[in-house]
């Protein structure tokens, strides 16, 4: 569960380190949370140190969020839970940016039909689903 003006890892090789939320894209009726595998607009806050690539030049992305600390129902009853939030950058497109992600993403991103022809580069990129 993510709010607003919440700090995020970014878990792809884009080049920033952490960000911040600054609006939720799907949010479904007056919810005020986001959960995962949806998408949100983040604006880059730190950058690492010896990367040098023109993504960098734009502080503000699209981002899907792959993992959260808050523990997630699965339909089998059982609970996941993350120990960060992470998310991975997105163009205008909603297209990946990158071409790895670190750590694991959550299987709930490729649960559904629509979901897994939206992002299928990115599962396609992560070496461990849970």
């Amino acid at each position: 569960m993510l709010f607003q003006e919440s700090i995020l890892n970014i878990a792809d090789n884009t080049g920033p380190k952490k960000a911040k939320c600054l609006k939720l894209i799907n949010n479904h009726g007056n919810r005020k949370a986001s959960y995962l595998g949806e998408e949100i607009i983040i604006a880059v806050q730190k950058k690492r140190v010896k990367f040098k690539k023109k993504v960098l030049d734009k502080k503000i992305f699209n981002g899907l969020i792959i993992t959260t600390k808050y523990k997630t129902k699965r339909l089998d009853g059982n609970f996941i839970k993350f120990s960060s939030n992470n998310v991975v950058l997105l163009n205008n497109d909603l297209q990946f940016l990158g071409t790895r992600i670190y750590g694991p993403i959550s299987k709930e991103i490729r649960d559904t039909k629509i979901k897994e022809l939206k992002y299928k580069r990115i599962i396609s990129y992560s070496c461990i689903t849970i």
